[in-house]
């Protein structure tokens, strides 16, 4: 066992301080290969107490050889890192540009093709804990797409109350109100001679020191009028664009207080050209402002729009890509599609505290038994009341539960599949 003290240099490579010299590692905490003056090794300690067991892989002057790489005593600092590939087998790449013994140069991004190094790394029990992560990163990567349809609820803003927009509106016209605002604050002669004077002693470092204080105050005096006068210019023009902005918002503020159609209609729409995901999905939308109800028509993504597969870690930590059950995507579908309703109707209330009511029923594409022909039926239809909205906890909801809070229509068989429905509106 040995004791060092070891010096942060960036993450997962390391310097050693102790008394035979500086070498460089790579590895996290309890795992790391070291480059030294005496060889090529591996430490393997307990993390947070400076404590390591050391094991030399490499002899001085001894080279290891395979058909692309070589290994032989050097000095050099290693990074590597471990990723699955699209059959999910690890592999373990260089992770930045290295210079190799014998003249040999690793690239960023290149595989570690060298077995002796290889079976170093992976016959140390930490590399498990490496591999896991990168299992744990594929797992992530390969839900993600129905993470984001499924749980886009979660997504929903709070909503917002007459007396908080408000209060809002009252705040932003107050007098003072920019003045509070980081970076809008007038600049001050004292401000501005700080800044010189800290410019002053970072540039002006004679030999002869006991002169430098008055060359100091002389660089000082001589630029305090210009540098003053281009800071007060700058604050100027950035509270006269701030002061626009400000107004800007104030208008729409009192527009989405006193309910206007134009303005409603338009920051809806808005809304939904900045809605990203991964699926297209339309919106058809009337606001009646004597009704105080916006009334809409949702065309749902479709169930093969849900990715097929999940991946699993296993008991072994190994990953693991299955094919979903029907019954299951038929469940992951039905969470999209009324979660999707849900973020809407947040969204939607907060365009104006005017809007109290949101008729929204959801239709998708099948293919008619009457027919033969593809046509639009109706799967869900919910009248949305702001006050019942505003009092649920959308990060702990399951919308085809939800649902039942309010005025609605559906019918949800107990494999989820979502029948046609006549709309409620």
């Amino acid at each position: 066992m040995r004791f060092s003290k070891r010096v942060k240099m960036g993450k997962g490579v390391n310097m050693n301080l102790s008394k035979s010299g500086a070498s460089m590692s790579f590895g996290g905490p309890g795992l790391s290969m070291n480059y030294g003056k005496n060889g090529l090794y591996l430490n393997t300690g307990i993390p947070g107490t400076g404590l390591s067991h050391r094991q030399k892989i490499g002899t001085r002057g001894r080279t290891y050889r395979d058909d692309s790489e070589s290994i032989t005593k050097v000095d050099t600092k290693i990074s590597i890192e471990v990723k699955l590939d699209d059959n999910n087998s690890p592999q373990i790449y260089w992770n930045r540009n290295q210079n190799l013994p014998n003249g040999v140069r690793a690239k960023k991004g290149e595989i570690i093709r060298n077995s002796e190094v290889l079976y170093e790394i992976k016959r140390n029990p930490v590399y498990k804990e490496l591999l896991k992560e990168a299992a744990n990163e594929k797992a992530e990567e390969i839900n993600l797409r129905t993470k984001i349809l499924t749980e886009i609820f979660r997504k929903s803003p709070k909503i917002i109350t007459t007396e908080e927009l408000t209060d809002k509106l009252n705040d932003i016209q107050s007098p003072n109100y920019l003045n509070k605002v980081e970076g809008l604050k007038e600049p001050t002669v004292e401000e501005s001679r700080r800044d010189l004077e800290l410019e002053a002693k970072n540039k002006i470092k004679s030999l002869l020191f006991w002169r430098n204080k008055r060359n100091r105050e002389k660089f000082v005096e001589s630029r305090l009028e210009e540098y003053h006068g281009e800071r007060v210019k700058r604050w100027k023009d950035n509270l006269a664009e701030a002061q626009m902005n400000l107004q800007s918002i104030i208008e729409r503020i009192e527009l989405s207080l006193k309910g206007d159609t134009q303005f409603i209609s338009e920051s809806f729409k808005k809304f939904l050209e900045d809605t990203e995901l991964p699926v297209d999905f339309y919106v058809d939308y009337d606001f009646s402002s004597v009704e105080r109800t916006m009334r809409v028509d949702l065309d749902l993504p479709e169930i093969e729009d849900l990715p097929t597969q999940k991946a699993i870690l296993t008991s072994t930590s190994k990953l693991s890509v299955r094919n979903k059950t029907q019954k299951q995507l038929k469940e992951e579908y039905a969470r999209c599609a009324i979660g999707l309703g849900f973020y809407l109707a947040c969204n939607i209330f907060n365009l104006s505290p005017s809007i109290e009511v949101i008729d929204l029923s959801g239709y998708t594409q099948r293919i008619s038994k009457k027919t033969g022909n593809e046509e639009d039926q109706y799967v869900y239809s919910i009248r949305f009341d702001r006050e019942t909205i505003a009092k649920i906890n959308m990060d702990m909801i399951e919308p085809t539960e939800a649902i039942k809070n309010f005025h609605h229509r559906i019918d949800l068989t107990k494999t989820y599949q979502l029948r046609e429905i006549e709309p409620l509106f």
